[in-house]
């Protein structure tokens, strides 16, 4: 399979699912309270296990969102190995592990 093909396939399918799942969680919002205010809820108290919440949806959308990068840096990392090409090996290695230094540890030392 040709690699912009599949790169191509995962940003096409990646933004469809988290633009599925925002916004029915964005509807399921709405449409179980349509005074509720957005701007004014309570999201500390959000689960990633309580389904019934419609903002959970939501967050799973913008967790999908965010992981289509590393997604597809990943796939050129496994694209470079199938050809042999070490130098490209490893820069998509580093930039792998710097985004997901970025994505999983800098947030928690940036709220202290």
């Amino acid at each position: 399979m040709d690699e912009k093909k599949v790169i191509s396939t995962t940003l096409k399918y990646g933004v469809l699912i988290a633009s599925i799942l925002v916004i029915s969680g964005l509807i399921i919002f709405t449409a179980s309270d349509p005074n509720a205010n957005v701007y004014n809820f309570n999201t500390s108290n959000i689960s990633l296990t309580d389904f019934k919440n419609p903002l959970t949806i939501t967050l799973y959308g913008v967790i999908a969102l965010i992981s289509i990068p590393p997604i597809i840096v990943l796939e050129q990392i496994i694209i470079y190995a199938s050809e042999k090409d070490k130098i490209y090996i490893g820069i998509g290695a580093l930039v792998l592990s710097l985004m997901m230094f970025a994505i999983l540890i800098m947030p928690r030392l940036l709220h202290i």
